[in-house]
């Protein structure tokens, strides 16, 4: 239902909560609003759930770069059968980074209990370190038998037979989103002077940018010309002008305008002659949210997602959302990119 795969992913929860005893999700949970919906529908299931949280934990950190090239080295190991971030069309190290700046606690109160593994041992020891970490016996599986080390050795095996000899089938991968990077740091004198106070709760976002539009969840026709569109402009520059500080209880965003997009200059002064497309020089790239913008400061524990439907309730006149009306404007000039 709803037409993205998160909605098919949810609608599959929902549906094993009806028909199974256990159910195992293996995901990225670095934020709390990650498992938000999952906790929902367990709430709404008619059977009480009992919710444990695995975390595969580094011994020097989860933001460590130790655990960051541990991370690159098994990605690349698997080669093409990594079906989310394959070496050669994503960049791994660029989103791994970004990703470790963006991690947070976790709420426990959300959770029956936690439990960490080392994820720096073999595969075979963490998924031995996984299945004895829940207590089974509280849950009333007493008789529980395993998978000994022999087996789970063979069974690793396969796994990697299976992945050096899979390779991707069906049409290129589509890159997730476009956007326009901004220059980092340049969101901190409108902080300064308009945020001045933020609770320790609420982050400052550090790579700040305008989504242009977001593929990852389109049906494929959609995203195709998503990417036929907004493609020629990447590498090309482009003014970004913010007009208006919109703020609410949890988020703060910043209402932009764009304007047509521009060849960068080298550093020799003279126009570089590799970024974009000349087709597309001098006109404005497309944006897919209704309201551009660019979220400046949330509650670590909202999306930024969330921006979309603070503007429109701005611009709307909804009493419960601040609007400071920039005069002067501030201006940058970002460049257009696209991210896995």
């Amino acid at each position: 239902g709803g037409g993205t795969p998160r909605h098919a992913y949810l609608a599959e929860i929902e549906k094993a909560t009806r028909e199974a005893r256990v159910i195992v999700l293996d995901k990225v949970n670095i934020q709390d609003f990650h498992v938000a919906d999952v906790r929902k529908i367990l709430r709404q299931s008619p059977v009480e759930w009992k919710t444990f949280l695995v975390e595969l934990a580094h011994p020097d950190g989860m933001t460590s770069a130790a655990n960051v090239e541990l991370c690159i080295s098994r990605i690349q190991g698997r080669g093409a059968a990594h079906h989310s971030l394959r070496p050669g069309e994503a960049d791994v190290p660029g989103i791994l980074n970004r990703m470790k700046s963006s991690v947070e606690d976790l709420d426990a109160s959300g959770f029956h209990s936690m439990h960490q593994v080392d994820c720096s041992v073999s595969p075979v020891q963490m998924a031995q370190a996984v299945l004895g970490s829940i207590p089974w016996k509280e849950l009333g599986w007493e008789e529980l038998s395993f998978a000994s080390p022999e087996d789970l050795k063979r069974a690793h095996q396969r796994a990697l037979d299976f992945e050096k000899n899979w390779s991707p089938q069906g049409p290129p991968r589509l890159p997730g989103l476009y956007q326009v990077v901004l220059p980092k740091g340049c969101l901190s004198t409108l902080v300064d002077a308009y945020l001045p106070d933020l609770p320790p709760e609420w982050v400052v976002t550090d790579e700040p940018h305008v989504t242009l539009h977001y593929l990852r969840h389109l049906p494929r026709p959609e995203a195709e010309a998503g990417d036929a569109r907004l493609k020629p402009f990447v590498g090309l520059s482009v003014p970004v002008t913010g007009t208006a500080l919109y703020l609410s209880e949890d988020i703060a965003a910043l209402g932009i305008t764009l304007g047509p997009a521009t060849r960068p200059a080298s550093n020799n002064g003279t126009t570089a002659g590799t970024a974009g497309s000349d087709k597309v020089e001098g006109t404005t790239p497309f944006c897919g949210n209704a309201h551009p913008h660019v979220t400046v400061a949330r509650h670590h524990r909202v999306p930024p997602v969330r921006s979309n439907e603070l503007i429109a309730q701005g611009v709307a006149g909804d009493a419960g959302v601040k609007v400071h009306r920039l005069d002067p404007p501030v201006e940058w000039i970002g460049t257009v990119g696209a991210a896995a």
